[in-house]
């Protein structure tokens, strides 16, 4: 009885070595197509297939008791419990000693890339800061300019007024001036016309002799007055009226951007949408599935997420997609029941996307450009009592935002959530994210750049360098998340939820608490 319990024992460690087998299969092979180009881990994976189909070979014919020993006495030697107990502990060590080994050259690359990716940021981040310092110097310099030029054109429009006034008083004296000088002239010619006509008398009493001396002597008068004249003669145009100044044409300022204007080019569908087709599969979903939802609640590091007032994120790695309905896995039902509890209790500002329902590249709302237009469109709509500016976006930002451009959408998200009230709490929900991890398209670098978009927003307020709206990110993935991790804290950011510890939740009452745990229909926003 004992050698048949031992038997069955041995039954079970070899069945669970094979069940272990595909996941281990998927996470190395996983592991190669990232470092595809590293020849020293691609001849550890080769190595640990050859161990792992030797091992399964061996487990096979023990399993099966097909032993090729042609001596009797050793195949039944071999075929003792304890021997094969003692031989399946020896091929698991094997199999974990392959694993591990390739396991340990994938850390070792991940920490190569994560300090690669570390000092590009950093020297990023350093370029960004010089290129920011830079345009504000230039901004302050514009503005002074600006200054200085409207003051001088103040100065000169006054000095020209007064020159303006000067003139029209020289004009006036001088008009006064040429009427004086026109009643002396008038004056004169009368009392020359009686000296001509007295000289003429006098010329004719003269001798020949005298009288042509006497009319050089009348010339000469009659130059030095036409010299006196022209000495006093003003210019033609000198009393003529000042011209009008021409008038200038001002054109009307191009019309301010509002909220719907972005909205409307955005064009993304209501979130609210993917939750409620969600929620309706509640039905179809297994109590294992549940459980998986229940498993996350009971988690000290997401009930410490969610209790904090601190900014922060959370990333949960579901391990659950065999128990997904169609594509959406108990975690995508776990966000939008979290997010319709949000939204009924006020507790803050609830952003959801859910990546599973928007992954045809062909449309325009799929991906990281459909997450951020989606999450920018609710940031707009969002019911709050004030408007937010949208005076930074000019021409170049518009038609990049339009093309769907990641960071244009990155920069826009940030700017819209730095003029929202310090106190408010917005939640960011986004369900299924290692849909957009792959490099198909270049789904993950863009994926990797809207994480580090946001981790701008918690960090400063987190670290208390700034002063603003606190971000609660939460990110689900029924995988394990490859990519996304590596740019997290994950002793205190990672969730992992297990399969094996579903069996600490009692699983008898999961049918009897459904209706206790199922989430009403998420609010509507106030469109």
């Amino acid at each position: 009885m004992a050698s048949f319990q031992k038997r069955l024992s041995n039954v079970g460690d070899i069945l669970q070595e094979l069940d272990d087998v595909p996941e281990v299969l998927a996470s190395v092979y996983q592991i190669s197509d990232i470092y595809r180009g590293d020849v020293r881990l691609k001849n550890l994976v080769w190595d640990f297939y050859g161990t792992l189909v030797d091992c399964l070979s061996e487990l096979l014919s023990i399993l099966n008791r097909t032993y090729r020993d042609v001596n009797v006495f050793k195949k039944i030697v071999k075929q003792i419990p304890e021997v094969e107990a003692v031989k399946i502990s020896d091929i698991s060590k094997r199999i974990y000693k392959a694993k591990q080994t390739v396991f340990e050259a994938t850390a070792h690359l991940d920490r190569n890339v994560w300090q690669d990716t570390k000092v590009s940021a950093q020297q990023g981040r350093i370029a960004a800061e010089a290129t920011r310092k830079t345009a504000h110097d230039i901004k302050v310099k514009v503005v002074e300019l600006q200054q200085e030029t409207s003051e001088g054109h103040d100065r000169l429009c006054s000095q020209m007024d007064q020159f303006r006034s000067q003139m029209v008083e020289a004009a006036n004296g001088m008009s006064d001036e040429m009427a004086q000088t026109r009643k002396r002239l008038t004056k004169d010619g009368e009392e020359r016309k009686e000296f001509e006509a007295g000289l003429q008398r006098l010329v004719e009493a003269l001798p020949a002799s005298i009288s042509e001396q006497l009319q050089i002597a009348l010339y000469q008068f009659v130059a030095d007055v036409i010299v006196q004249r022209s000495l006093f003669a003003l210019p033609s145009n000198a009393l003529a009226p000042n011209p009008t100044p021409q008038q200038t044409i001002q054109h009307p300022p191009a019309p301010a951007l509002t909220e719907s204007d972005i909205v409307n080019l955005l064009q993304t569908p209501d979130p609210i949408a993917d939750a409620e087709r969600i929620l309706r599969k509640e039905s179809l979903m297994s109590d294992e599935a549940l459980g998986y939802a229940t498993l996350l609640r009971q988690k000290r590091q997401f009930q410490e997420w969610l209790s904090s007032e601190a900014p922060g994120l959370v990333l949960i790695d579901g391990c659950c997609r065999t128990e997904s309905v169609g594509r959406s896995s108990p975690m995508s039902f776990f966000t939008a029941s979290f997010a319709s509890t949000l939204l009924q209790t006020q507790s803050g500002m609830v952003l959801q996307f859910f990546c599973s329902s928007h992954t045809d590249p062909q449309k325009y709302d799929s991906g990281s450009k459909g997450l951020l237009r989606s999450v920018i469109s609710q940031l707009l709509l969002y019911p709050k009592p004030y408007s937010l500016s949208l005076d930074f976006v000019d021409q170049s930002l518009y038609d990049a935002v339009a093309a769907g451009n990641t960071d244009a959408l990155c920069f826009m998200f940030e700017r819209l959530f730095w003029q929202i009230q310090p106190t408010t709490t917005v939640y960011i929900l986004l369900d299924s994210i290692s849909d957009f991890e792959s490099s198909l398209h270049d789904n993950g670098e863009r994926m990797e750049r809207v994480l580090a978009s946001f981790q701008r927003l918690i960090r400063p307020v987190l670290q208390g360098f700034a002063f603003g709206p606190r971000l609660k990110l939460f990110m689900t993935s029924p995988n394990r998340s490859h990519l996304l991790v590596h740019r997290i804290d994950r002793a205190r950011e990672n969730i992992r939820l297990n399969a094996a510890a579903l069996g600490d939740i009692p699983r008898g009452s999961d049918r009897l608490s459904r209706e206790t745990r199922r989430a009403r229909s998420p609010l509507p926003l106030s469109y």
